[in-house]
């Protein structure tokens, strides 16, 4: 059986969870990209699931970004597990 694909919103909040429960992090938790990347990768993601979250996420406030990091705010980690 084949998958439904994600709503952003689903992909985002899984973002979250791999953030908090993988690299333990709390609000403020400043993560490479590159980093995060390989987790989704080997948690068998794909750029065109992981994308529509990382862009939900931030426009939601959940996570920031500047050049090739993430930081994940208050609003992020409580949305983790909402």
């Amino acid at each position: 059986m084949i998958a439904e694909p994600q709503t952003p919103e689903q992909s985002a909040r899984q973002i979250l969870r791999l953030i908090v429960g993988h690299f333990q992090a709390m609000p403020g938790r400043v993560l490479r990209e590159t980093s995060l990347l390989q987790i989704v990768s080997a948690d068998g993601w794909n750029a065109a699931e992981y994308q529509p979250g990382r862009t939900y996420a931030l426009e939601h406030g959940w996570l920031n970004a500047s050049v090739d990091t993430l930081t994940l705010t208050s609003a992020g980690y409580s949305a983790a597990f909402a």
